[in-house]
C-alpha cells in the first residue's frame, strides 16, 4: 500500500518571506506533487541554486526583496543558460504591462491570489519543459544510434539508401560503386528517379509516392538504375518505411536482378500488397509504429480505429464459442469487404478488431465508419442457419503531429470504442481526453466518496511496523487507512489525504482511527508488550480547540498510557498554520504525547520549520528515499538527516524498498525505518521486532 513516489517538483521560489514562499509550496504539495524548494531572496541565494546542479523544474516570482528585480533573475538564468520556465505573480494593470513582462521572458503573468491559475499554468510549463528535456536526451541517443547505424550501413554488402520525398539523403558505399560513382557526396541531394532509367521514371515515381503515403511495410519493385557504360542495369529494390535522423523515410535495399530474392522478403512484400485481409494484432502494431512517424514528420493522414460486435457476450452465452466464432469470421469478411486494399486490419479476438484508415480527416473518417457500420449491419447474418441482426461500435483517433506510442493509442482507440458501446452501439466515437473539472469539484467528489464510506462501514485501518536500528524502546507501529467505494475497491489514503485533510469532514476519520486503533492497541498492551501507535491527524485539528481533551479522555477510557501515543502532522500543514502548530504540539507534548512531523524536507526552509515547534520525531519525505538509488546516491537525504539529528531529533525514514538501501541509512545515523521491505501495511499488529533483517 506504499504510495507511488513521482519525482519531486523542484521549485525556485523568490519572494521576501520565508512564510509566502512555503504557502506557494503548499499550493502544490496539497494537489499530491511532491516538491523540492529553495528560496531566491537575493543575487547570492538564486547563485547558490545552481551550484547545486539541480535540474530547476520552474521559478516562481512573487513580492521581491528590494535589492532583486525580475530583469536580474531573467540576467543570471541566461547567463547560466538554464532552461527554466518563469511565472510571475502580480496584478498587472493592463496588456500592455503584461506583454513586457512578457518581452523580459516571463511564461507567464498570473494574479496572485489565483492558486487554480497558479496549477494549471505551472503544470502545463513543467509538461512542456519535461518535453524539452527529453527531446534533448532522445536527439542525443537518435544521433548516437544514427553514428553507429551508418557504421554498420557502410560494411553493407548489399546497396542500401534512404530516400525522404524521393531526394537521397544517405547511401552506403555498396550504392555508389554500383552505379560507378566514385563517392556519395554526387548522389546526396538528388532525386532517386533520376538514377532510373528516363522510361520507368514515372511509374517508379508513382510507387514509391504510393509507398511512402500508405505507409505499406514491405514493398518490392524492379526497376533499371542508369550506370556508366550501360544503357541500364536491372535490379530488385525492397523498400521499407524507416527513420532518417528523426524523420520518416524510406530504405531502399538494392540488389543485382539476378540476385535471389529470399523466400521470406518475398512472402512478406507479396502480402504487403496482396490481397486485403486481416492480419494478426502484432502486424497492424508494427504498421501503425510506421503510421506514428508519418504523423510525426507531418506527413500523417491515418487513423487507428477499435471495433467491437455489439452484444457478442451475450451470443456467447446463448449460442455458445462455435457459434459467436463463426460469427466472428463472418463479420471480418464483411469488414475486408468495406477496407479492401486501401485500408489494413487485425482480428484482436473475442468480437474486436483494429483497423489503420488512409483517413486523416474528420469528416471523412466519419464518411468511411457509416459506411463501414451500414454495410456490416445490413442484412443479418446467417450463422448455423439461424439469422442473426449485427451492429458495430466503432473508436476512432487521428494520428496528429503529436502522436505518441502505438500502445497508447490502441488503448484510446479502445477507450472511444467503449464510449461508442454506452451510448448504445452501432456509431463511431472519436477518442476525447477526461478533463478534469476544477480543483474544488474534484475534492467534493472525494470528499463525496470518504463520507459514503464511513457510512458503510468501508474504512479500514492499516498498521505498518517502524523499526528502530539502535535498539530504542517501544515497538511503533503507524496507523494509516483506506476507505471502500460503492464499487467495491479500495482506496489507500495516502492518495487523498492532502486533499482533505484539512476538511472538518476529516476530523471524524481521526476520531474513528483513535478510537478503533485505541482499543486494539490496549488488548495488544495485555500481553505486555510496550506497542505504540503514530497518528497522522489533519491540519483541521490544529484549531480545533475540542480535539485534544477529547482524545485524553478517549486513551484513558481505553486504558492507554499518553507516552504510547505519537501525534503526526504533515511538514505542509505546520507551514501553513505557523504559529498555531507550534501552540498544538505544545499542548500535546504536556499531555505526555509524543509529537512526530511527516513529509519532511520539501519546504523552503525545513530546518527552521521544525525548529519553531516542539517535536520528537521527523520523517522524511519518500521522495528522499527514492533518491537512494539514483543517480545523486541519497546526497540530498545525508544532508538533511544530518543536521536533525544535529539539532537532536530522532529521524525515521519511510518507504524503504529493500535491505540494500539500509547499508547508507546505517552510516548516516538514522533512528528508524520502515517500509514493505519489512511488512507491508497489515490489519493487525503482529511483526516480530525481535527479528533480524
Amino acid at each position: 500500500m506504499e504510495k507511488d513516489v513521482r519525482d519531486a517538483t523542484r521549485l525556485l521560489i523568490a519572494d521576501a518571506e520565508t512564510a509566502e514562499a512555503d504557502r506557494l509550496v503548499n499550493i502544490f504539495r496539497d494537489e499530491g506533487q511532491t516538491t523540492r524548494a529553495h528560496h531566491i531572496t537575493s543575487a547570492e541565494t538564486l547563485e547558490k541554486a545552481f551550484l547545486e546542479r539541480a535540474k530547476w523544474d520552474l521559478l516562481i516570482i512573487a513580492n521581491l526583496p528590494k535589492d532583486l528585480s525580475v530583469s536580474l533573475l531573467m540576467e543570471t538564468i541566461e547567463h547560466q543558460n538554464a532552461d527554466i520556465p518563469v511565472i510571475l505573480l502580480v496584478d498587472y494593470k493592463d496588456s500592455e504591462e503584461k506583454l513586457e513582462y512578457l518581452q523580459q521572458g516571463i511564461k507567464a503573468v498570473v494574479p496572485p491570489e489565483n492558486k487554480k491559475m497558479l496549477l494549471l499554468v505551472a503544470n502545463q510549463e513543467i509538461e512542456n519543459l519535461y518535453i524539452r528535456r527529453n527531446y534533448r536526451r532522445m536527439s542525443v541517443a537518435l544521433n548516437e544510434s544514427e553514428r553507429h547505424r551508418r557504421m554498420l550501413l557502410d560494411d553493407e554488402v548489399d546497396a542500401i539508401l534512404y530516400i525522404k520525398d524521393n531526394i537521397v539523403c544517405y547511401t552506403n558505399p555498396a550504392f555508389y560503386q554500383l552505379l560507378g560513382q566514385d563517392n556519395a557526396d554526387s548522389l546526396i541531394g538528388r532525386g532517386f528517379t533520376e538514377m532510373v532509367i528516363e522510361d520507368e521514371r514515372e511509374d517508379v515515381g508513382s510507387f514509391l509516392a504510393s509507398v511512402e503515403e500508405t505507409g505499406q511495410a514491405l514493398a518490392v519493385l524492379q526497376c533499371s538504375l542508369l550506370q556508366d557504360g550501360n544503357d541500364g542495369l536491372p535490379v530488385r529494390v525492397i523498400i521499407k518505411p524507416t527513420s532518417y535522423e528523426g524523420a520518416f523515410s524510406l530504405s531502399l535495399q538494392i540488389k543485382s536482378f539476378d540476385a535471389p530474392i529470399d523466400k521470406e522478403t518475398r512472402i512478406a512484400a507479396q502480402n504487403a500488397i496482396g490481397l486485403p485481409e486481416l492480419s494478426d494484432k502484432q502486424k497492424l502494431v508494427d504498421k501503425l509504429k510506421t503510421s506514428v512517424q508519418k504523423a510525426a514528420s507531418g506527413k500523417g493522414s491515418t487513423t487507428l480505429a477499435h471495433v467491437s460486435i455489439d452484444g457478442l457476450q451475450g451470443i456467447f452465452d446463448n449460442k455458445g464459442k462455435d457459434y459467436s466464432q463463426a460469427l466472428e469470421d463472418a463479420v471480418a469478411d464483411r469488414i475486408v469487404d468495406v477496407l479492401g486494399v486501401n485500408h489494413s486490419g487485425a482480428k484482436f479476438g473475442g468480437g474486436q478488431f483494429g483497423l489503420l484508415l488512409n483517413e486523416g480527416g474528420e469528416s471523412g473518417v466519419q464518411a468511411l465508419a457509416d459506411e463501414l457500420l451500414e454495410k456490416v449491419s445490413a442484412e443479418p447474418l446467417v450463422i448455423e442457419g439461424e439469422q442473426s441482426p449485427i451492429t458495430l461500435s466503432m473508436g476512432a483517433i487521428i494520428l496528429g503531429d503529436n502522436a505518441i506510442d502505438a500502445s497508447t493509442l490502441m488503448v484510446r482507440a479502445k477507450h472511444a470504442c467503449g464510449q461508442a458501446e454506452k451510448k448504445g452501439g452501432g456509431q463511431l466515437a472519436f477518442y476525447k481526453a477526461r478533463k478534469v473539472g476544477t480543483l474544488k469539484s474534484v475534492d467534493k467528489h472525494i470528499a463525496m466518496m470518504l463520507s459514503q464510506s464511513m457510512k458503510n462501514d468501508g474504512l479500514k485501518l492499516y498498521y505498518q511496523p517502524i523499526v528502530s536500528l539502535k535498539g530504542a524502546e517501544g515497538n511503533y507501529y503507524e496507523v494509516s487507512f483506506s476507505m471502500t467505494d460503492i464499487r467495491g475497491r479500495e482506496h489507500d489514503c495516502t492518495h487523498f489525504r492532502t486533499k482533505l485533510d484539512n476538511m472538518s469532514l476529516w476530523g471524524q476519520v481521526d476520531r474513528w482511527a483513535l478510537t478503533t486503533a485505541s482499543e486494539q492497541l490496549a488488548d495488544k498492551r495485555k500481553d505486555g508488550n510496550d506497542t505504540r501507535l503514530i497518528f497522522n491527524i489533519g491540519g483541521c485539528e490544529i484549531n480545533n480547540s475540542q480535539f485534544l481533551p477529547w482524545m485524553k479522555a478517549a486513551l484513558a477510557k481505553a486504558g492507554i498510557p499518553e507516552n504510547a501515543v505519537t501525534l503526526e502532522l504533515s511538514e505542509s500543514n505546520i507551514a501553513r498554520y505557523g504559529s498555531a502548530a507550534g501552540a498544538f504540539f505544545d499542548q500535546v507534548k504536556s499531555m505526555g504525547c509524543h509529537t512526530a512531523i511527516s513529509e519532511f524536507g520539501c519546504s523552503v526552509n525545513p530546518l527552521e520549520l521544525a525548529e519553531s515547534v516542539s517535536v520528537d520525531f521527523i520523517k522524511t519525505d519518500p521522495s528522499f528515499t527514492k533518491d537512494l538509488t539514483g543517480d545523486s546516491r541519497g546526497e540530498a537525504l545525508k544532508e538533511i538527516i544530518n543536521k536533525v539529528v544535529a539539532a537532536g531529533k530522532q529521524v525515521i525514514v519511510p518507504q524503504v524498498k529493500n535491505t540494500s538501501a539500509l547499508a547508507p541509512l546505517w552510516h548516516i545515523g538514522i533512528d528508524y525505518v520502515q517500509g514493505d521491505f519489512l511488512q507491508a501495511p497489515a490489519q493487525s499488529m503482529e511483526f516480530s521486532f525481535d527479528s533480524e533483517f
